[in-house]
């Protein structure tokens, strides 16, 4: 299939970029004096720079809390019916076409069960609502609206990083559920570390949802939730170890390394029950930060040779040194998919971008199949293998757009990964009457310049067919995944069917 020599954007979006985090890791991994853990919390820390530190014991911990005071769950990434799930749409996702058309799929496709929180600025409410409207949404059983306090402050359209959402679980089936948005010690992307708070004040659903803080650096994106494990990008593992080892914020009780007490803190804090997965590459092989390169092009005008630039592993580093992500959040190349019958061994899709351009017959040399870090990707899928997964590949194909303003190349992952997913907990369970089904919402990309990804929007259907869900399309996400997002980033589950005890 054709690959082409240009890619003008073909919609006019002003998207906020998902990785915008350089300044916040650039501002605490630059300074070089260490503060003193003494100076900030009563018991001792080894005072060895290594991540497995093993001969330094605190001896003078006052109060030894084996167990955490409260049992916490997340609220699962694909299994059960979704029952509520928190939407941020700022003014300019109702104002481009191209962004309004996705909500307007959310709104149209989603289940009756599904209640929606929209947080929004107040230039958005009558085209959110003639949305709602149009899709007979507009109930109060089916939607809440909560306009934004100060329309100066900016929240972007990733409904799903700024926190996590999890839980108390009950011990009666008709007990209300006190949820958490949970969030991370910082949060600097815009002002959408207000959401959690804004959403939690004027919250109006029949189960509590309150905020609750970490001392830990995670993002919803970078987390995975399954039946009886959840996932964190070893990249927010790495952040959380460095930022304790500098500010001191978590304490190691006896015979603990550095590393054990930070992993300790994520499972007390964001799940008690479920086992912890870090998917990433080996400390030894790190990958690529965002690096910005000449190239020689076509001019499109002329068709005369021109000097250009492209930016390569578009997103990843954000001021970090190193990463061991290759695109920085596992909500952007892993899917849980749920338990195969047969060997009860819990099935994921990694993505490939090998698969991707196989399945499109293009050049390795003329797409930059170097620069996809095809063996980081490889390696992650390994990793999941050992933990005991049953991994099969997902296509991801890498394109590009030029820049209006001076013509730079910026190659971006058209995401299937990022989806939808909704596994019911029995083969007949109903919401309100409704049957659950076993469905993805998928992304889709064969558009514009890049009508030739049809085929793999076709093959992505296809390979979830294979394990049995029903699938549907969700319009064209370019706009998204040039930001690097998707569908489920602009997201959060909040609410779904638990089984029973």
């Amino acid at each position: 299939m054709s690959f082409p020599e240009h890619a003008k954007p073909h919609f006019k979006s002003t998207v906020q970029n998902r990785a915008n985090f350089d300044d916040w890791r650039v501002s605490w991994k630059k300074e070089t004096v260490a503060v003193k853990p003494t100076t900030l919390v009563k018991t001792k820390l080894s005072t060895s720079t290594g991540l497995e530190q093993t001969t330094t014991a605190v001896k003078d911990v006052a109060v030894d809390h084996t167990q955490p005071t409260k049992q916490y769950r997340l609220v699962s990434s694909a299994h059960g019916a979704i029952l509520e799930m928190l939407l941020t749409i700022p003014d300019y996702a109702m104002e481009d076409k191209s962004l309004k058309a996705v909500y307007d799929n959310i709104f149209h496709y989603m289940p009756k069960y599904t209640r929606l929180t929209i947080l929004i600025d107040k230039s958005a409410k009558d085209a959110v609502e003639e949305l709602l409207t149009k899709y007979e949404r507009n109930t109060p059983e089916l939607v809440q609206i909560i306009v934004k306090e100060d329309e100066s402050e900016n929240i972007s359209i990733w409904a799903e990083d700024a926190y996590v959402c999890n839980y108390i679980p009950t011990t009666t089936q008709n007990e209300k559920v006190t949820r958490f948005l949970t969030a991370p010690i910082q949060f600097p992307r815009y002002a959408d570390s207000t959401i959690a708070l804004q959403v939690s004040n004027e919250y109006e659903g029949s189960n509590p949802l309150k905020v609750r803080p970490t001392p830990l650096i995670f993002q919803g994106g970078n987390t995975l939730i399954g039946d009886d494990f959840f996932m964190v990008g070893k990249d927010y593992l790495m952040d959380s170890i460095d930022f304790v080892q500098k500010y001191g914020s978590i304490s190691q009780r006896s015979g603990e390394t550095l590393k054990d007490a930070v992993i300790r803190s994520y499972k007390t804090h964001l799940d008690t029950t479920r086992r912890l997965i870090f998917p990433g590459t080996a400390d030894e092989r790190p990958c690529p930060n965002q690096v910005s390169v000449p190239f020689i092009g076509k001019d499109e005008k002329t068709g005369k040779d021109e000097y250009r630039n492209e930016v390569l592993y578009f997103g990843n580093g954000r001021g970090a040194e190193k990463v061991w992500e290759p695109l920085f959040h596992i909500d952007m190349f892993i899917t849980l998919l749920g338990r195969n019958k047969e060997t009860n061994k819990y099935q994921v899709l990694v993505a490939s971008p090998e698969l991707a351009v196989d399945t499109l017959g293009w050049d390795k040399e003329k797409v930059r199949f170097a620069y996809a870090m095809q063996l980081s990707f490889d390696e992650i899928a390994k990793q999941l293998e050992d933990e005991g997964f049953e991994v099969d590949r997902m296509s991801l194909p890498m394109v590009y757009f030029d820049s209006e303003e001076d013509g730079t190349k910026y190659w971006y992952f058209t995401t299937y990964n990022n989806c939808l997913v909704q596994i019911p907990l029995e083969d007949n369970e109903t919401v309100n009457g409704i049957k659950v089904e076993k469905k993805v919402w998928l992304p889709q990309y064969g558009y514009g310049a890049w009508e030739s990804l049809k085929a793999t929007d076709e093959a992505a259907i296809k390979k979830f067919e294979k394990y049995g869900f029903t699938v549907q399309p969700m319009g064209d996400f370019h706009p998204f995944a040039s930001n690097l997002g998707a569908l489920h980033c602009i997201k959060k589950y909040l609410l779904r069917t638990v089984p029973s005890n």
